[in-house]
């Protein structure tokens, strides 16, 4: 009997049943970030956009990306929730309106979209298994 046999129905390791889902997980996290956004947009006055957008990383794009390899098969309705908070990051940052659109602030940080981020996490991770199996030879 092989692995996959063991899991039953989990046999794409990287799928999950659709009882299982991080909407509280990501409920948690937007509460969490969007706390942090509100208080960078109080302090956003004081400071210059190099100084917003390392406390802006190191504070809630961190929290991003924490463990989001294990996000990678969410549905889009939750994908475009993580999103949305970077959005709201990025606008506090360069002190955007709301409702401006965020495609060029992301490149002008440097800043893929959550999406993207998920992908290649995905595929490093990928590439580091299919390397080190051929390296280890039983």
């Amino acid at each position: 009997m092989d692995g996959s046999q063991c899991l039953g129905r989990w046999r794409p390791w990287f799928s999950f049943p659709e009882h299982l889902s991080f909407s509280d997980q990501i409920t948690s996290l937007s509460k969490s970030c969007n706390f942090h956004i509100r208080h960078l947009c109080c302090i956003r006055l004081f400071l210059d956009v190099k100084t917003a957008s390392t406390i802006a990383t190191s504070i809630v794009h961190s929290k991003l990306d924490y463990c989001n390899s294990v996000c990678y098969n969410l549905p889009n309705s939750q994908l475009s929730r993580l999103q949305h908070i970077q959005n709201s990051l990025a606008r506090a940052v360069v002190k955007a309106p709301k409702f401006s659109h965020t495609t060029l602030i992301l490149k002008s940080f440097h800043w893929l979209k959550v999406s993207d981020v998920l992908n290649i996490r995905f595929f490093v991770s990928c590439t580091k298994i299919l390397y080190c199996s051929t390296c280890i030879s039983p």
